[in-house]
Formats: structure tokens, C-alpha cells, sequence
């Protein structure tokens, strides 16, 4: 879900909620873009909290020149409220690992 929609200018800055896994080990997600259509993004491994992805010419139009502004979405890392025990040890052998 879009927990937070922003605009400035033409552009628009939407926060996209994705799992601890999606950010550790990457993967993809839908975004809806202000036209209604729904575009897969790749989450690249290792993506860290706020960082963001560009969508060129998705944001609002330019009124005067035309074209339209550019849509970024930001990434919010959710992390679980509570770990089960396999969870727990399987941490716990990456933490031991360094990571």
C-alpha cells in the first residue's frame, strides 16, 4: 500500500511499503502511476531504507510546455513485529556470519 503520496512541482514522491526480504534479497512489486496504470518495478538486493526509483515522465503535466514531471517512488522497509523461533536461529547464523 502508498502510505504517503507527496507532490512537488510536476513531480510526485509516493512511499511504497516493501518486506525486510524484498529489501535484503530483492525482487519486485506493482506501483500504480497517477494514469491508473500498474508498472513492475525491480527491487534491486540490498536496497536500504529511503532510498527511491525513478519513473520518468510519470509524475503531473506541464501545463504550459507540455510533457509531464517524473513520479519517484520511496522505498519503506517493513520490519516484522515478531520473529518466530526458526526466524530467531536463522538471524542469529547470519549475525554470526558478520551481517
Amino acid at each position: 500500500t502508498h502510505r504517503d503520496i507527496k507532490r512537488e512541482g510536476q513531480d510526485v514522491y509516493i512511499t511504497k511499503d516493501i518486506p525486510l526480504s524484498t529489501s535484503l534479497l530483492g525482487g519486485k512489486i506493482d506501483v500504480r502511476t497517477l494514469d491508473g496504470k500498474t508498472v513492475t518495478l525491480k527491487v534491486k538486493p540490498g536496497t536500504s531504507q529511503g532510498s527511491a526509483v525513478r519513473l520518468k515522465g510519470k509524475g503531473f503535466p506541464h501545463l504550459r510546455s507540455g510533457g509531464h514531471g517524473d513520479m519517484y517512488i520511496i522505498f519503506n522497509i517493513l520490519m516484522p513485529d515478531k520473529l518466530t523461533s526458526q526466524q530467531k536461529k536463522l538471524i542469529e547464523l547470519l549475525k554470526e556470519q558478520g551481517l
